[in-house]
């Protein structure tokens, strides 16, 4: 990941999300996947952006510029003690995305879930369900999308399973998190990597 800085970019986005990148093994997994299969389904399918977990929806700072922004993110995090991850399952939501979360209801990434509540009560949000599916929040990452109109074809479903159940369970530690900015028609890139602050 090449990280953008305000002064690199042409200027503070618009538009941001708060995400966490997983380990770059499991991003290059992820990617490679991709690849082999998009080639055959641009019709059906689009790419997200690179792998990550949101933990804040794409959202307008309508009343926080940029560096309130990124320091709102920032006391959050250093609140906030490192978490773990754990995804099993590879599954649909919606049959218009395709993700890996956990198979567990309840009780699964809890702590990534209590950061996401101290972050939606520090930033002003006003979230656009334009730039993501309507579901209730459960932590994942997103290996393809729907095209407009179309539903995540059963066959991708099946080669996915084949293709990424070796790295399944996918756990890592998260002491980082990240604010995204939009640069482009639904293409964000990370600014600014904030660490959590609470040793284990």
């Amino acid at each position: 990941y090449n990280f953008m800085t305000v002064e690199s970019s042409p200027g503070p986005p618009a538009r941001y999300f708060v995400g966490v990148r997983p380990p770059q093994d499991i991003t290059e997994a992820i990617i490679d996947v991709q690849k082999n299969i998009i080639k055959d389904k641009e019709a059906d399918l689009r790419v997200p952006i690179l792998p990550h977990v949101t933990l804040l929806n794409p959202f307008e700072a309508a009343n926080l510029d940029y560096f309130s922004l990124v320091s709102a993110v920032g006391e959050v995090a250093g609140k906030n003690r490192p978490v773990d991850i754990r995804f099993d399952e590879i599954t649909l939501l919606r049959k218009r995305a395709l993700v890996i979360e956990s198979s567990e209801e309840a009780g699964a990434n809890l702590g990534l879930l209590t950061l996401r509540r101290a972050l939606e009560s520090a930033v002003i949000a006003e979230e656009d369900a334009t730039d993501s599916l309507p579901h209730e929040f459960k932590p994942h990452i997103t290996v393809f999308q729907s095209n407009m109109g179309c539903f995540v074809p059963d066959d991708v479903m099946r080669r996915v399973q084949d293709e990424l159940s070796v790295t399944l369970p996918v756990q890592f530690s998260v002491d980082t998190i990240d604010v995204y900015g939009r640069v482009g028609d639904r293409n964000y890139v990370p600014y600014e990597e904030l660490p959590l602050g609470i040793s284990k």
